[in-house]
């Protein structure tokens, strides 16, 4: 069995325009810093766990309380919400029917690992109407990509009671995405969404897509090879 893991904001989903404005809102809110850096490239862990983690303790020179970070989650749900409400997610055009198809690949299993909060995740996919029931990993797991991804194999492995997988291919779109997947010595295949062929190219993606219309058997293909 093939194991076929995704990230979601910029590979299943665009990524939202309000998201990073609306978790700002919420840091900002709890913990009284002014404002904090949207590269998120400057961040260790390119978590939602990891950077109000990071922003806290460069900002404050402390480590940050669970109950800042529980009201920052809550916060930062509360005005997300609003404003898929107003400007829901949108899917990477074919995103809906590659689903579809892997998940009904007899040799493929499906899962999903994101740095958003797992509630967070939820509201992406249902709004974006990406709502497969498939194993999900988030920053609620884990503060670290790399961790995050080894849950949802775990959580793979316990759901199509698989001990082990012939191959594991992530579908990502940062550079992040990649250097966890080298560390983890797994394929992956690159979405330009936010990032240009070149950069993906720069930073040791092999093969990259725009987006998933008329690319299924060729993704196939690739996540098949040895």
């Amino acid at each position: 069995m093939h194991l076929v893991i995704f990230d979601i904001d910029g590979t299943l989903i665009h990524s939202h325009d309000e998201e990073a404005d609306c978790f700002e809102r919420a840091l900002c809110h709890v913990t009284g810093i002014s404002e904090i850096t949207k590269d998120l490239q400057s961040y260790q862990h390119v978590t939602d766990t990891g950077i109000a983690h990071e922003c806290i303790v460069n900002h404050l020179n402390r480590p940050p309380t669970a109950e800042e970070l529980t009201a920052i989650e809550e916060l930062f749900l509360s005005h997300f919400e609003q404003s898929l409400i107003v400007s829901p997610t949108m899917p990477i055009p074919g995103a809906y029917d590659l689903l579809s198809h892997f998940y009904k690949q007899p040799d493929f299993c499906l899962a999903i690992a994101t740095g958003s909060y797992f509630r967070s995740a939820l509201l992406k996919l249902q709004h974006a109407a990406l709502d497969f029931t498939l194993p999900l990993a988030t920053c609620n797991d884990s503060v670290s990509r790399i961790e995050i991804m080894k849950t949802a194999v775990s959580k793979a492995q316990t759901t199509y009671q698989q001990p082990d997988f012939e191959s594991i291919t992530y579908l990502g779109d940062g550079p992040w995405d990649i250097a966890a997947v080298k560390a983890l010595q797994w394929k992956f295949i690159g979405i330009a969404s936010n990032y240009s062929h070149e950069m993906l190219k720069n930073c040791g993606a092999e093969m990259i897509v725009d987006d998933y219309l008329c690319n299924a058997d060729k993704l196939m293909q690739h996540i098949r090879q040895n």
